[in-house]
């Protein structure tokens, strides 16, 4: 208490200064129409202003929930874009009756939305750990998607509320893929080096394509749908003596910003593997 009324005492006459500046503003301001509105642009300009930062502070603040929002809209329209592509071919392009019920029929795959706990994308073999286990209807061998579309890799394991992802930059990933231009397909595999570029490998030397063109996923695997986007031909890294080619392919998914992911489920490949392994014997 002695210090402060000490620090008063020795600083009285700034106090005092103060104490007249503010009555003579609030004089000002009071007495003068001029004055008074001009404070109250200003006042208002910077309540405005004040307003604006802490909208966007709580925007900030929102910011992974909405993004959680948003990834789990974008695995019901994956999932209503697949249904409708699925009504197109079983209707031969001919004409379409959008009946809800009935598209809701018409496709066997489902999305999930998850996000990345864990990734690593500078190993040899990387893995991705997702937040999205059993408890959430998640199993060994589900597909793997960005939120833009593109393939991230394979489910290989899962807990009750985790699962491991084999990314497609790891060597021991093989995808299935074709060329969507020609549709000659192949093997993709990582050789290990460059997060953005992979090799597809596999295709016969008389595959016909061009720099630029698209890949995507064959359809032969019972994981992804066909034509899931996975990149773009960019160089010929080889071509063999004997029957095959090898190409480099830069990948469209960015695994060094990777945060949001859908998983697909194939609501009929228990079938499709049961039948496919009686043919096998």
């Amino acid at each position: 208490m002695k210090n402060l009324l000490h620090i008063i005492i020795s600083n009285f006459h700034w106090i005092f200064f103060l104490v007249l500046i503010c009555i003579a503003g609030w004089l000002l301001i009071n007495n003068d129409e001029l004055q008074r509105s001009r404070y109250l642009d200003i006042s208002q300009d910077v309540a405005g202003k004040m307003h604006t930062v802490s909208g966007t502070i709580r925007s900030y603040l929102h910011l992974k929930r909405d993004n959680a929002a948003l990834t789990e809209r974008i695995a019901i329209l994956e999932q209503e874009l697949l249904q409708y592509k699925y009504q197109i071919r079983e209707n031969n392009f001919t004409t379409i009756k959008y009946d809800s019920s009935s598209v809701l029929n018409t496709s066997h795959w489902r999305f999930f939305a998850a996000r990345l706990v864990h990734n690593s994308i500078s190993g040899t073999e990387n893995y991705i750990t997702l937040d999205k286990g059993i408890a959430d209807g998640i199993r060994e061998d589900m597909g793997v998607v960005s939120a833009e579309g593109a393939v991230v890799g394979l489910v290989m394991s899962v807990s009750s509320n985790f699962s491991r992802v084999i990314p497609l930059l790891n060597p021991n990933s093989r995808l299935s893929c074709k060329i969507k231009s020609s549709n000659f397909f192949g093997s993709l595999i990582w050789d290990g080096h460059d997060s953005r570029y992979s090799n597809l490998g596999e295709l016969p030397s008389h595959t016909v394509y061009k720099m630029g063109d698209t890949i995507v996923t064959s359809g032969f695997s019972a994981t992804f749908p066909e034509g899931v986007p996975v990149g773009i031909i960019t160089n010929a890294v080889r071509q063999k003596a004997g029957n095959s080619n090898l190409l480099q392919i830069k990948l469209l998914t960015d695994f060094s910003t990777l945060h949001e992911v859908l998983i697909i489920e194939n609501l009929q490949k228990k079938e499709r593997n049961e039948l496919e392994k009686g043919v096998d014997q």
